[in-house]
């Protein structure tokens, strides 16, 4: 089933792509906002941070670090997991202990 919109600027209608009310040339006037401007319910800074997140002094960093309440860095040993891996296909089969079904991996007709 299609559904056709109808163009136009009423109620109702929908524009087209090519509107020219989609479009604002104006040249943008020069203007600031202090932080008192960002905000509409209570402290801006306070409802953006999360964990890993300090506000110093209005400029939100992230604190990085070993605890719950910070974040690693990209090269965080942490990250990483240099053991050689195990050998546990035998597992996979069937009676083993995580046996693997031939239709978990196999292409269902649609």
């Amino acid at each position: 089933m299609a559904i056709a919109p109808t163009y136009g600027s009423g109620t109702d209608t929908v524009c087209e792509g090519d509107d020219p009310r989609l479009s604002d040339a104006r040249t943008p006037t020069a203007h600031t906002h202090g932080a008192a401007d960002l905000t509409d319910e209570g402290d801006f800074y306070a409802r953006t941070r999360g964990t890993g997140l300090t506000d110093t002094g209005g400029s939100i960093a992230v604190a990085y670090g070993a605890t719950g309440t910070t974040a690693c860095v990209g090269n965080d040993a942490r990250l990483s997991d240099s053991r050689t891996p195990t050998s546990h296909a035998a597992s996979h089969k069937s009676g083993g202990g995580d046996a693997i079904s031939s239709t978990s991996w196999r292409r269902q007709p649609t």
